[in-house]
């Protein structure tokens, strides 16, 4: 997050909207994962760059899963200097992707894995 920026409470948020709407304006607001994307256009919540003629999938509008035409429009850029700086990295972004990985099925047991197996990324 920029340093100028806030995050904006839930109630915060409601009142933008209701604003928005009462001055005559249509759906304005977009999902945190599409402000971020490289396809995004402001104040266009239904469309971007990869569905213009057609609206974002509803899976893209309320989140289950990441939007297949999503493209960071800041990505993270690692200057590594050292062979320990790697293995330091190397080790954070394991831990992060394992843990990404492993939460889904965390608490559950074999059998409901056989009957629902993972077969993508879930949140």
């Amino acid at each position: 997050m920029h340093e100028n920026n806030k995050a904006n409470s839930l109630i915060e948020r409601w009142e933008v909207d209701v604003k928005s709407y009462r001055s005559g304006a249509k759906i304005l607001t977009s999902v945190p994962q599409c402000e971020t994307c490289t396809n995004y256009i402001k104040g266009n919540a239904l469309h971007c760059n990869c569905y213009n003629s057609e609206r974002k999938p509803k899976y893209v509008l309320f989140p289950k899963k990441e939007c297949p035409a999503y493209h960071n429009n800041s990505p993270m850029n690692l200057k590594i200097q050292s062979d320990k700086e790697n293995k330091i990295y190397g080790g954070l972004v394991g831990f992060c992707v394992g843990n990404a990985l492993g939460v889904p099925v965390e608490f559950s047991t074999r059998e409901e894995r056989e009957k629902n197996p993972i077969k993508e990324i879930q949140t």
